[in-house]
Protein backbone atom coordinates (compact mmCIF):
# COMPACT_ATOMS: atom_id res chain seq x y z
CA UNK A 1 0.00 0.00 0.00
CA UNK A 2 1.60 3.28 -0.85
CA UNK A 3 0.98 6.55 0.93
CA UNK A 4 -1.62 7.84 -1.34
CA UNK A 5 -3.47 4.87 -0.99
CA UNK A 6 -3.35 4.84 2.62
CA UNK A 7 -4.40 7.85 3.19
CA UNK A 8 -7.52 6.99 1.41
CA UNK A 9 -8.07 3.67 3.59
CA UNK A 10 -7.22 5.75 6.68
CA UNK A 11 -10.70 7.70 5.32
CA UNK A 12 -12.60 4.66 3.84
CA UNK A 13 -11.35 1.32 5.32
CA UNK A 14 -10.00 2.25 9.09
CA UNK A 15 -10.32 -1.53 9.40
CA UNK A 16 -7.64 -2.89 6.34
CA UNK A 17 -4.86 -0.23 8.07
CA UNK A 18 -5.85 -2.16 11.59
CA UNK A 19 -5.35 -5.51 9.97
CA UNK A 20 -2.26 -4.41 8.13
CA UNK A 21 -0.76 -2.66 11.15
CA UNK A 22 -1.40 -5.98 13.42
CA UNK A 23 -0.05 -8.20 10.63
CA UNK A 24 2.83 -6.52 10.10
CA UNK A 25 3.48 -5.95 13.84
CA UNK A 26 3.08 -10.02 14.21
CA UNK A 27 5.92 -10.64 11.59
CA UNK A 28 8.29 -7.82 12.93
CA UNK A 29 8.11 -9.84 16.52
CA UNK A 30 8.26 -12.72 15.50
CA UNK A 31 11.44 -11.94 13.29
CA UNK A 32 13.02 -10.08 16.62
CA UNK A 33 11.87 -13.01 19.05
CA UNK A 34 14.15 -15.23 16.32
CA UNK A 35 17.01 -12.96 16.33
CA UNK A 36 16.77 -12.42 19.93
CA UNK A 37 17.84 -16.22 20.42
CA UNK A 38 21.35 -15.96 19.31
CA UNK A 39 23.57 -15.26 21.94
CA UNK A 40 25.02 -12.83 19.50
CA UNK A 41 22.56 -10.33 19.03
CA UNK A 42 22.08 -8.70 22.56
CA UNK A 43 19.66 -5.97 21.43
CA UNK A 44 17.37 -5.05 19.10
CA UNK A 45 16.90 -1.52 17.30
CA UNK A 46 14.09 -0.73 15.39
CA UNK A 47 13.01 2.17 14.06
CA UNK A 48 10.52 4.28 11.85
CA UNK A 49 10.64 7.01 9.18
CA UNK A 50 7.43 8.29 10.84
CA UNK A 51 7.65 12.09 9.08
CA UNK A 52 9.39 14.11 6.24
CA UNK A 53 11.37 17.50 7.02
CA UNK A 54 8.44 19.41 8.60
CA UNK A 55 6.26 16.97 10.32
CA UNK A 56 4.35 13.51 10.69
CA UNK A 57 3.08 11.98 7.35
CA UNK A 58 0.24 10.48 9.33
CA UNK A 59 -1.95 12.77 12.22
CA UNK A 60 -0.71 12.51 15.27
CA UNK A 61 -3.69 10.10 16.27
CA UNK A 62 -3.46 7.96 13.87
CA UNK A 63 0.53 7.59 14.89
CA UNK A 64 -0.22 6.90 18.38
CA UNK A 65 -3.31 4.76 17.31
CA UNK A 66 -1.26 2.51 14.39
CA UNK A 67 2.29 3.16 14.71
CA UNK A 68 3.05 3.70 18.70
CA UNK A 69 0.81 1.09 19.97
CA UNK A 70 2.97 -1.02 18.26
CA UNK A 71 6.03 0.37 19.92
CA UNK A 72 5.09 0.16 23.46
CA UNK A 73 3.56 -3.69 23.20
CA UNK A 74 7.36 -4.50 23.59
CA UNK A 75 7.71 -2.92 26.87
CA UNK A 76 7.91 -5.24 30.09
Amino acid sequence: MGYETLCYALYDQRDLVQAIADKVLKLEMAACKIALQFKRVQLFWGSDDMGFKTGLMLSPDDMRHFVLKGHKSWLP
